[in-house]
């Protein structure tokens, strides 16, 4: 059971930071993967400047 919980929050954290850095809607992203979800947020980070990404004040704003 606590590896399900693990997953899930695992799972949210990475919706979070996808939509904190595209805007995407929580209702697109909930039907991915763990790994869909890590490799989205790569691509993100990859293509995104270092100081525009999901920094701490940016991620605090978002919440």
């Amino acid at each position: 059971m606590l590896d399900s919980t693990n997953k899930k929050a695992k799972k949210n954290m990475l919706i979070q930071k996808i939509i904190c850095s595209t805007g995407s809607s929580y209702d697109k992203l909930k039907n991915l993967s763990v790994s869909e979800l890590n490799k989205t947020l790569k691509e993100i980070q990859l293509s995104s400047h270092p100081h525009s990404g999901c920094g701490s004040l940016k991620w605090k704003n978002c919440r």
